[in-house]
């Protein structure tokens, strides 16, 4: 587990980033512009390869922190919980801790991006790792939120859901594979802080 990576979220193009770069247990995690080489280990995240298989449970730990990717266990049953770091249970990792990985498509995805995606389904809730009403906002909430039942593989995206694996170095502050501020906007993903996600609204609440 020595490779890092970057949790880029499909609609906004922001990653998944442990708030104020804390190391507490507890600290919740929030979407931020990425940042360069030398500031971004509450960024970078690291697993067991065979998350990857979306058949594997297991945790994902940190850099900054060496915390782990969890449910609190306060919220664990309620939609819309904001996820957060806390200290590894036990060798393994209790349920809420556990993540596993699921390969997703959609019509129209460019082959670049091709299994690159995922998303991550908690193995205690079976709710996956999303954007609080899929905002485009910097500092929005990660919570956990039930999947669309055609997420996996559809004719179009569910662009809070999705995740693209990138590599945490070398980093040139380009986005690697995701261009800066997400896909282009025929791909239906906007410019981070316009609002609006291929002409739709994205910040208004759910139903």
């Amino acid at each position: 587990m020595s490779d890092y990576y970057y949790f880029v979220n499909y609609n906004s193009g922001y990653v998944l980033d442990v708030s104020e770069a804390s190391k507490h247990s507890g600290a919740g995690l929030i979407q931020w512009h990425q940042k360069g080489k030398t500031d971004s280990d509450n960024q970078l995240w690291t697993f067991n390869s065979d998350l990857t298989d979306g058949v594997e449970f297991g945790p994902i730990y940190n850099k900054e922190s060496s915390l782990v990717l969890s449910v609190p266990k306060s919220g664990a049953g309620a939609s819309g919980t904001q996820l957060v770091q806390e200290k590894q249970s036990g060798a393994e990792g209790s349920s809420n801790q556990l993540w596993q990985m699921i390969s997703v498509s959609f019509e129209g995805m460019p082959a670049t991006y091709q299994e690159s995606y995922y998303m991550l389904v908690n193995e205690q809730t079976n709710m996956v790792v999303d954007v609080d009403h899929e905002s485009l906002a910097e500092s929005a909430r990660i919570i956990q939120y039930p999947p669309h039942p055609y997420a996996v593989k559809s004719k179009s995206p569910f662009p809070g859901d999705y995740w693209l694996l990138e590599p945490g170095y070398p980093l040139n502050q380009v986005w690697g594979l995701v261009p800066q501020g997400g896909f282009p906007p025929t791909y239906g993903v906007g410019v981070p802080g316009e609002g609006k996600s291929g002409g739709v609204e994205t910040t208004k609440p759910r139903s």
